[in-house]
């Protein structure tokens, strides 16, 4: 897929386009453990604070995915820790609830708030609560 994106970035495509549900490239590309595909498109032009048409940021998808290096690329060049999507989730809550301590780590050091609740007032402790994660537990309590 980086491979064609090249291709298709040499030949004018814009590194900004949107889908139908208001993905771009730089959302697929953090699905993608390789941060070099999402390093490609920031290159380009490509927003890291765009969000889709459910308010996910390729950040979120960073997070759901996993993907710390593509993660702390994003947060460099500007994604917002703090960014919710419509149910008012922030990466955090996806770092906790895939029991990734250390993307909760790096997103604590960016300023990610672990005291914001989703529209369902879950904190993202509550996720790591709910799924036994101790360690991410204590981490987050202690950042207050």
């Amino acid at each position: 897929m980086k491979r064609l994106a090249q291709v298709l970035l040499q030949r004018g495509a814009e590194a900004g386009a949107r889908s139908r549900n208001g993905e771009t490239a730089l959302h697929l590309a953090a699905l993608h453990p390789d941060a070099s595909f999402t390093d490609l498109l920031l290159i380009a032009g490509a927003d890291p604070r765009v969000r889709n048409d459910d308010g996910e940021s390729p950040l979120m998808w960073a997070a759901l995915s996993s993907h710390i290096a593509v993660a702390r690329r994003l947060l460099e060049r500007g994604a917002d820790a703090n960014a919710t999507d419509r149910k008012g989730n922030l990466p955090l809550h996806a770092a906790a609830d895939r029991g990734n301590l250390e993307l909760v780590r790096l997103l604590l050091e960016r300023t990610a708030n672990p005291d914001l609740g989703n529209r369902d007032g879950e904190s993202p402790v509550d996720y790591a609560r709910s799924r036994g994660y101790r360690q991410i537990v204590d981490l987050l309590e202690g950042s207050d």
